[in-house]
C-alpha cells in the first residue's frame, strides 16, 4: 500500500549536477555572463565528470540532450521569482502568486495559489516592496530537465536561466517540437545550444535607458539527422491521393550520405544555372592560353556546359533510345560531379517516389513496379539501389525525370523509363513490358 502524499507521488530520476549561463557568482555580484555552459556535476560522480569532459571538453557550446518526460511541465519550470538573501520569497505564474511571504514578518501570505487569510487568489506584482533601499522584484527563472545520452545514466542535469528571452524562447521551441512530433517530446534527440543575439539592456551609465548588447542566449533544437528524417516522413503523409498504387519505399540506410552540416531540403536545391553556364565568347581564352576543352551540352535541356564530353547528345530528339538514355545521365553526372553537387534525403526519396508513379502499370502489384524500379535504377546506373547512389547520380535522375509538385515525371521522361525497362528486361532475358 502507497503512504499517501509520499509514496504516490510521481515517477522521478536523481539529479546530478546544474548546467548554468554565468560564472560563479562573488561575495556581493552574480557572475559574469558566460559564451559556453557551465556544468557542475556532483563531486561524488567523477566517472560521470570524465565522461562528460572527454565528450564535450571545459566550455561546451553545444550539449545533447534528451527530456525525461513527455510532459513539457514535469521537465520545464517557468516562473516568477523573488529572492531575499537566498530564500524564496515568492513565486509566481505570471498571473497570481503561488507562494508569498512577507518581507516585514517573514509569515507565509499565499500558500498553494491562495491566501492563507481569504482563500482567495493574489494577483501576481512584479515589485514586493523594499529591504533596506532595494526593491525586490518578481523575475523570469526557468529550470529545465535534461538528460545528457553520452553519460548512460538515468539521472538528469538542471538547466538553468534568469533570462525573459531564454524562457519565452524554450517554451516555444519545446511545444514547437512536440506539436511537429505529433504531441511526443520524450527522448526526441534535442541539442541544447548557447548562440549569440543582440538584446536590449539598461544601461547603467544612463539610468531609464536602454542600450542593445550581444548576450548569449540559450536555444533548444532538434537534432539535425532526425529532424530530416521527420521532414521526409512528413513529406511521405502528405503525398496526393493519386500516389497510393505505388507507396514510397523507404530503405534501411536512407541517411547513409546525410550529414548536419548540409542544411535543410529544399525542393529546388540545385538550381539549373548552377551547372549550366554558357561559354559567352569574350570568355574564350587568348590564342597565347592553353586551349580551352570542347564544349559539351546538357543532356537534357541543351544549354552549353565547360565540361569536357565524348559524345555529343541532342535534347531536340528526345525520347532517347534507352542506350542514349544511359549514355545521357552518366554524360550528365560527370558535369555536375565537376560543378561540386550533393542531395538530401528528401531528393533520394523523390527520385524512388517518380519512378514508382512513372512505373505504376509495369506491373500487376506493388512489389513487382518495386522489383521494376531497382532493375530500371541498376540498368541505367549499375546500382539497383537509390540509397546508394552517389549525390551527383541522384541529382542527374532528378534531371532526367524532370518532376512536377505532385512528382509526376514528364511524359518524355516516363516514355524513356518504360523503354529503358523494357530494354533492362531484355538483357536479363525476362519478358518485356
Amino acid at each position: 500500500m502507497a503512504i499517501k502524499g509520499l509514496t504516490d507521488r510521481n515517477m522521478a530520476f536523481p539529479q546530478i549536477g546544474n548546467i548554468r549561463k554565468g560564472g560563479k557568482k562573488g561575495e556581493h555580484a552574480p557572475g559574469r555572463d558566460l559564451t559556453f555552459f557551465r556544468v557542475e556535476i556532483d563531486e561524488r560522480e567523477t566517472e560521470t565528470a570524465a565522461l562528460f569532459l572527454k565528450a564535450y571538453g571545459d566550455k561546451p557550446t553545444d550539449i545533447n540532450i534528451v527530456l525525461p518526460f513527455n510532459e513539457i511541465e514535469r521537465c520545464w519550470d517557468p516562473f516568477c521569482e523573488a529572492y531575499v538573501a537566498g530564500r524564496m520569497v515568492a513565486r509566481s505564474d505570471g498571473e497570481n502568486f503561488l507562494f508569498k511571504v512577507s518581507l516585514t514578518t517573514g509569515e507565509v501570505e499565499v500558500q498553494d495559489g491562495v491566501s492563507t487569510k481569504d482563500g482567495k487568489p493574489v494577483p501576481h506584482k512584479e515589485i514586493l516592496g523594499k529591504v533596506g533601499k532595494t526593491d525586490i522584484k518578481c523575475r523570469p527563472v526557468g529550470r529545465l530537465k535534461v538528460i545528457i545520452p553520452e553519460l548512460r545514466r538515468a539521472a538528469y542535469f538542471v538547466v538553468h536561466t534568469t533570462s525573459v528571452i531564454d524562457v519565452r524562447n524554450i517554451s516555444e521551441q519545446l511545444a514547437a517540437i512536440k506539436s511537429v512530433n505529433g504531441g511526443q517530446i520524450v527522448g526526441v534527440p534535442l541539442v541544447l545550444r548557447r548562440r549569440p543575439q543582440m538584446v536590449s539592456c539598461p544601461d547603467l551609465d544612463n539610468p531609464g535607458k536602454k542600450v542593445r548588447r550581444e548576450k548569449w542566449m540559450l536555444s533548444i533544437e532538434a537534432d539535425p539527422k532526425w529532424m530530416a528524417l521527420k521532414l521526409s516522413a512528413m513529406d511521405r503523409a502528405a503525398l496526393p491521393a493519386g500516389f497510393t498504387q505505388a507507396p514510397l519505399e523507404i530503405e534501411e540506410d536512407i541517411d547513409a550520405e546525410w550529414t548536419p552540416d548540409q542544411g535543410a531540403p529544399t525542393e529546388d536545391a540545385f538550381p539549373e544555372e548552377a551547372v549550366t553556364q554558357p561559354v559567352l565568347p569574350e570568355q574564350t581564352a587568348a590564342p597565347e592560353q592553353p586551349e580551352a576543352p570542347p564544349a559539351a551540352e546538357d543532356a537534357f535541356t541543351g544549354h552549353t556546359v565547360e565540361t569536357p564530353e565524348p559524345e555529343k547528345l541532342d535534347p531536340t530528339t528526345r525520347p532517347y533510345e534507352p542506350e542514349q538514355l544511359q549514355a545521357a545521365l552518366k554524360q550528365t553526372a560527370g558535369q555536375l560531379e565537376q560543378a561540386g553537387t550533393h542531395t538530401f534525403p528528401k531528393d533520394r526519396q523523390k527520385v524512388v517516389g517518380v519512378l514508382q508513379k512513372a512505373l505504376v502499370d509495369s506491373a500487376p502489384n506493388k512489389q513487382g513496379v518495386e522489383d521494376n524500379r531497382h532493375l530500371l535504377v541498376g540498368w541505367l546506373t549499375s546500382e539497383p539501389s537509390v540509397m546508394k547512389l552517389g549525390d551527383a547520380t541522384i541529382n542527374a535522375l532528378l534531371k532526367w525525370l524532370a518532376p512536377d509538385e505532385n512528382w509526376n515525371a514528364s511524359g518524355t521522361a516516363k516514355t524513356e523509363a518504360l523503354a529503358a525497362l523494357a530494354e533492362a528486361k531484355r538483357s536479363v532475358q525476362q519478358p518485356a513490358v
